[in-house]
């Protein structure tokens, strides 16, 4: 029951702010300072998410940190690339 709870808790944090981030994407497709800040915080929001995640978990491990970071920075870097011209 308990990772159920983490389940549904972990699915609505993520639609929830993806859902902010596209709207505030959709509602501002001109200005390139939202789509920046809103990718940098949806990253760091990323990242304390899976800090958090694996500290209660206790697994976590530089390896484990520095694939989070990796992945952050190449997702950065491919929504960059397509959302700011």
């Amino acid at each position: 029951m308990k990772l159920e709870r983490y389940k549904i808790f972990n699915a609505l944090f993520i639609l929830s702010v993806t859902s902010i981030i596209l709207i505030l994407i959709v509602t501002q497709p001109h200005k390139t300072s939202v789509k920046l800040y809103a990718l940098y915080i949806a990253v760091i929001i990323y990242l304390v998410w899976a800090l958090i995640y694996h500290k209660i978990d206790k697994s976590l491990t530089y390896l484990i940190f520095l694939e989070y970071l990796l992945t952050a920075g190449l997702i950065l870097t491919l929504l960059m690339g397509t959302l700011i011209p």
